[in-house]
């Protein structure tokens, strides 16, 4: 009986560790942009950097995470688009940040808004209500140093 407390005891502090969870983000090139270089960073760690143009205008990133993490992502990087007053190549630079909840199985977007100025994820997953996402509004991505 002893031996058999001692398991449980031993099972309980132990604890069974849940498996991780994946999520998917998605970046497309929008019809406007020349190219794009983003860097994806998850929980402060650099997951990938994609870089999209007209040969290779889709990727998705797959993440790992711990069950029931909140986590915070940063989308650091630059844009090149076609400016609609000139026809000449301008470059944006890109930085968007926030904070992620409910990840399990879900795809997120990265998308951009107000004349590429904003860079944020979004919810695309299908069949499910969207999951909660906070953006932050402060810049979050370090400026180059040169």
């Amino acid at each position: 009986m002893r031996c058999f407390a001692a398991f449980l005891i031993a099972l309980a502090t132990t604890g069974a560790r849940a498996d991780p969870v994946t999520f998917r983000v998605h970046d497309r090139l929008d019809p406007n942009e020349i190219e794009e270089t983003t860097s994806l960073y998850i929980d402060r760690q650099l997951v990938r950097t994609i870089h999209l143009d007209a040969d290779h205008p889709y990727d998705v990133v797959s993440v790992t995470s711990s069950p029931g993490s909140t986590p915070s992502y940063a989308l650091c990087g630059t844009v090149t688009i076609r400016s609609r007053e000139t026809g000449r190549p301008e470059t944006h630079e890109v930085d968007g940040s926030g904070t992620l909840t409910d990840v399990a199985g879900r795809d997120f977007d990265a998308v951009t808004a107000q004349d590429f100025t904003l860079f944020f994820l979004t919810d695309i997953t299908e069949g499910r209500p969207p999951a909660e996402i906070r953006i932050n509004h402060t810049r979050s991505c370090a400026k180059p140093v040169s």
